[in-house]
């Protein structure tokens, strides 16, 4: 089943996630437990949490959790997953939110894809939210095929690579926002993507606090202007500080929630 592949990390980037890691990780086990019962050569799977300073129980519910946990990071995802994936030596990397659930099949399926399609180096799980309303259908079906046409994904789709790969392509770029679309567009220059899913829950909380449409509309025109920016030449460092400031009303530096 497993192919050559040994290890699988699985980076989160945290802050304040207690209640959301718990459910987070306690479905991670349980799919890793459907992997070693499918096969006596499953790969080794590590969780490596990635955290930005949380007051709450987060560090401990990683650490109840047997996850290596990276904490003091800067409140940037980019940094996050940075560090997190550098902390790991897996052959596999995944990179998920606190805020999903993994199918209890969604690893057998991300190790069987691999070792059953050689070329492969990167894709995502996929995901459908954890709301189902026609809004939440429709925001599913745009994210699936923004990914399958344009090869353009978002960090809740849950983004895998073969670490080979992700380093030769670059690495996770250390940016605070568009950290996934800029990742994405490193990835996509070179192997084969594959969409696995829908293997992932997502809550929709981040829909909830502004009208649906005007939310939407948002996040695709900072998309858009990331991506024409980025290739006009502009530094992708300054450009995604300044998408922070103008996305959440304050510095990348600047504590927040």
């Amino acid at each position: 089943m497993s192919g050559n592949i040994k290890t699988v990390d699985i980076v989160i980037p945290t802050r304040n996630e207690e209640e959301r890691l718990a459910i987070c990780l306690d479905a991670l086990i349980a799919a890793r437990k459907r992997l070693r019962e499918e096969s006596t050569e499953a790969p080794q799977i590590a969780f490596i949490v990635a955290d930005a300073g949380s007051s709450d129980e987060t560090v401990v519910v990683a650490a109840q959790r047997d996850a290596m946990v990276i904490e003091g990071l800067p409140m940037s995802r980019g940094d996050q997953l940075a560090h997190g994936v550098a902390a790991g030596e897996g052959d596999i990397v995944l990179m998920l939110h606190a805020d999903c659930r993994i199918h209890v099949d969604g690893l057998c399926q991300l190790v069987e894809a691999f070792a059953s399609r050689p070329a492969l180096q990167w894709g995502i799980l996929g995901g459908r939210f954890d709301r189902r309303t026609f809004k939440m259908k429709f925001l599913e079906f745009l994210n699936r095929w923004r990914f399958l046409l344009a090869g353009i994904a978002f960090g809740d789709q849950g983004m895998f690579s073969r670490r080979a790969y992700l380093a030769a392509r670059g690495g996770v770029p250390d940016i605070p926002l568009m950290e996934d679309v800029e990742l994405s567009l490193r990835l996509r220059g070179g192997g084969r993507r594959l969409h696995l899913g829908p293997l992932l829950e997502v809550s929709a909380r981040r829909w909830d606090s502004n009208p649906f449409f005007r939310s939407s509309g948002r996040v695709i025109r900072i998309c858009l202007d990331y991506v024409v920016r980025r290739r006009l030449g502009g530094n992708i460092h300054a450009i995604a500080a300044r998408m922070y400031r103008e996305y959440y009303g304050r510095d990348p530096t600047t504590p927040g929630t």
